[in-house]
């Protein structure tokens, strides 16, 4: 049953039209989110000094790309508790598939989504910004090489790709993160907009929140390459990698609850 509710999901969430539009759109916005590359480009002065790693590395820092990213990727699926709840469609759909199962098809097609939507568009942006960029150029550029996250046994010139794959993988993550809280705020608050925008409202109200504490605290640093701990950038990637992971199981059951709880509170929504 749980197979097959995952691949309804799916078809449901990868077949719609919006998944293939906002590709692009990621593109879009990792293409606008840095103002000296776009200046560079305009005026035909290329510096001679950047790469496509360094680039994509500030890009990945920026709050404002941050915001509008998460509010593409909400957009695509994690309304959709919302839209079932509104429609009634979540009490004929409970009454063929277990609660658990349906929880955890959403949560595990969601993740699929943003995660093949982000690397498409990531892969997209990359290819056209190789017109003009190299993708990394360590002997000539204004960025330390410990700004590329250069792991210890993976120097940023010999695998160039599977860098930005390693700091992709580690940003999607914790969107991830942040699209499981709007599942569980969706149960109380199911509005669709709610639900779109809930990822980058807490992203923002978290950084706000973090921002005095200790940098080990500090929760965007959890999706990008700072180094908050003192153990190696490998140290501090698969840290990083295993809490985020751990908190999305722990949002995840998290959701299950709070369904769970309205759906016996209320035996319908």
């Amino acid at each position: 049953m749980l197979k097959n509710m995952i691949h309804y999901d799916l078809y449901r969430c990868i077949g719609n039209w919006k998944f293939w539009l906002m590709i692009p759109l990621i593109s879009v916005i990792c293409f606008f989110s840095n103002g000296v590359v776009l200046e560079e480009l305009f005026t035909n002065n290329l510096s001679g000094v950047d790469d496509i790693i360094g680039i994509y590395n500030f890009v990945i820092h920026f709050d404002r790309f941050r915001i509008l990213l998460l509010i593409v990727l909400a957009a695509l699926y994690t309304n959709s508790n919302c839209v079932d709840m509104n429609q009634n469609y979540l009490n004929v759909l409970l009454t063929r598939v277990r609660l658990k199962t349906y929880v955890i098809s959403r949560i595990v097609v969601n993740a699929s989504a943003v995660l093949i939507m982000y690397s498409l568009g990531i892969a997209l942006y990359v290819m056209i910004m190789h017109i003009w960029y190299p993708l990394v150029n360590v002997e000539n550029t204004m960025i330390s090489r410990e700004m590329y996250m250069a792991f210890e046994t993976l120097p940023p010139e010999e695998h160039p790709v599977l860098l930005i794959v390693l700091l992709s993988f580690l940003l999607v993550l914790s969107m991830i993160l942040l699209c499981n809280i709007s599942f569980a705020v969706s149960v109380f608050l199911s509005d669709s907009y709610v639900a779109v925008a809930a990822p980058a409202i807490i992203y923002f109200l978290l950084g706000c929140l973090t921002y005095f504490l200790p940098e080990v605290l500090y929760f965007p640093a959890y999706s990008n390459s700072a180094a908050i701990f003192p153990l190696g950038a490998w140290g501090n990637y698969l840290i990083k990698v295993f809490i985020n992971i751990i908190a999305i199981l722990i949002t995840g059951f998290v959701f299950y609850r709070c369904l769970r709880k309205k759906w016996y509170q209320n035996e319908r929504f």
